[in-house]
């Protein structure tokens, strides 16, 4: 019977194992690389969604509606205040709140990340209307896209 040379038998694993540590390093690397770009940071939508407490974002009518649900047609300004207050609306780098316009008007903005990943991105623009009485008459969002 012959006998094998002492460590050979390990080579194969040895072998394996190296391999397997290098698969590890490229693909921690590769969502090191993601992560510092932005891919995993949370885009519009999902701060839309987050800020407002919304269950549906899948289109600008869903917002407005998931809006008017939160915030009844007939709130007074100061009730719309709070409530996009208690949002934290504008509490961050990436959402403001503008006081209304000459029209009565209440501007927020959800802007895209720009050190996010991604070609195409989107923003937000949600707007809330209110009458001569200052209450809310109406809630509108419009989603815009910025990219290739």
């Amino acid at each position: 019977m012959t006998e094998r040379p002492p460590g050979r038998s390990r080579l194969p694993w040895i072998i394996g194992g190296i391999a397997v540590l290098l698969l590890l390093a490229c693909g921690g690397s590769v969502l090191a690389a993601a992560w510092a770009l932005g891919a995993f940071r949370p885009d519009a939508t999902e701060r839309l969604q987050r800020h407002f407490g919304l269950a549906d974002v899948s289109s600008p009518e869903s917002i407005a509606a998931g809006l008017k649900a939160k915030l009844p047609i007939g709130t007074p300004e100061a009730g719309v205040d709070a409530f996009l207050d208690r949002c934290g609306i504008g509490k961050d780098p990436l959402s403001s709140c503008y006081p209304p316009d000459a029209s009565g008007t209440i501007v927020c903005r959800f802007e895209l990340d720009p050190e996010s990943f991604g070609l195409v991105k989107e923003s937000y623009g949600v707007f809330f209307h209110l009458d001569g009485q200052g209450r809310l008459a109406e809630v509108s969002v419009q989603k815009w896209l910025t990219g290739l």
